[in-house]
């Protein structure tokens, strides 16, 4: 079961909008292997580490130790490199995306260390735009904060869950 982010009513798992006040409600979606090729919409910190900077970096290091122990001068590793370029761009054009920003904003690669660091924090660290900005809905979902659009938020003493007033 789940619960109404405006109202706290309680709905059933696959409810589309809540029952009592009409708050649509949004869900996950789940992670598909076509997301790594795609340039388009948003993806929050947690996907961009867990399904793209992580791994990337992890299959990196593995390709450079084969490097090391087959004795290679970098053929693993560049044939690595080559085969995740096109993920690693969408990887960052999405989060760019998140923060409002053009994928063009990846050219800030091109300037040695500032352009590193400010793409390292820019990516990784900053959370993106709240709520749906021009690249599309925001990846955690609706601001649990945002007043609801059809004015049908439940709050005060009277909202479902509230407990009794307390005279201070």
């Amino acid at each position: 079961m789940i619960y109404c982010p405006a109202c706290g009513q309680q709905m059933r798992d696959a409810a589309l909008s809540c029952p009592v006040c009409g708050r649509a409600i949004q869900t996950a979606q789940p992670y598909v292997a076509s997301d790594w090729f795609s340039l388009d919409g948003r993806i929050g910190r947690r996907a961009f580490w867990l399904w793209y900077a992580l791994p990337l970096t992890a299959g990196g290091l593995v390709a450079g130790g084969l490097d090391w122990w087959l004795g290679r001068h970098h053929v693993v590793d560049t044939i690595y490199t080559a085969a995740t370029l096109w993920p690693s761009l969408a990887a960052s054009v999405k989060r760019l995306h998140d923060r409002d920003r053009s994928g063009w904003y990846q050219l800030f690669y091109l300037i040695p260390v500032f352009g590193w660091v400010w793409l390292a924090v820019e990516l990784g660290f900053l959370r993106g735009t709240h709520g749906p900005n021009r690249f599309g809905p925001d990846p955690l979902g609706p601001d649990p904060v945002a007043p609801d659009p059809a004015g049908t938020d439940k709050m005060g003493p009277d909202a479902p869950g509230a407990g009794p007033a307390v005279a201070g």
